[in-house]
């Protein structure tokens, strides 16, 4: 089952207003907090590794600098490109922001063991956020409620897509029972 893009889309927590000067001590923290919950290091996110698991734990670095610092003065797409300046290669486009923001949007959107995990990070970049900046902690946020709801949807959507295979499957035995009955009555 699909999350509706709304829900994803923009900042997913509560909305803040934080100063620029505190935008690189709030990349730290969320930097932070994807390592814990993805056990990508922080080398990795920052680096320039292309594998899918390091991708995916960049791109929520990305999504969350730009959604969930401030509601309504976000870090320029600039700003977070300079966070992952490569070595080699200078600083990251801020093309590749918009891309990897859109990239992690759509796989929120169908990938429901992405979307739980972002839910996780978040749930923990709010209390750390709130503790960072000293403001009090909302109480809840229904980030792990969509990420629940939506687990529970698809296996429900993949049982429902099954039963008519298993209904199948148990008239074709029960078929194959009555031949195998009807042939030893008649030996």
């Amino acid at each position: 089952m699909e999350i509706p893009i709304e829900v994803v889309r923009g900042n997913m927590l509560p909305p803040i207003t934080t100063k620029a000067s505190h935008w690189s001590t709030l990349f730290s923290v969320a930097v932070d907090c994807i390592t814990e919950v993805t056990a990508v290091t922080r080398e990795e996110i920052l680096g320039a590794n292309r594998q899918c698991h390091i991708i995916d734990a960049r791109f929520m670095a990305y999504k969350i600098a730009r959604d969930e610092f401030c509601s309504d003065n976000p870090p320029p797409h600039q700003w977070i490109a300079a966070q992952f300046a490569r070595r080699k290669t200078g600083a990251v486009h801020h093309g590749t922001i918009i891309h990897g923001i859109r990239q992690l949007c759509n796989r929120l959107q169908t990938r429901n063991g992405m979307y739980i995990t972002y839910c996780d990070v978040l749930r923990i970049f709010e209390k750390r956020r709130a503790e960072c900046l000293d403001v009090p902690e909302p109480k809840s946020s229904d980030n792990e409620l969509h990420g629940l709801r939506a687990a529970a949807d698809r296996v429900e959507m993949l049982i429902k897509a099954n039963q008519g295979y298993l209904d199948s499957i148990v008239e074709r035995l029960d078929a194959a029972e009555r031949r195998r009955d009807e042939n030893m009555v008649q030996n």
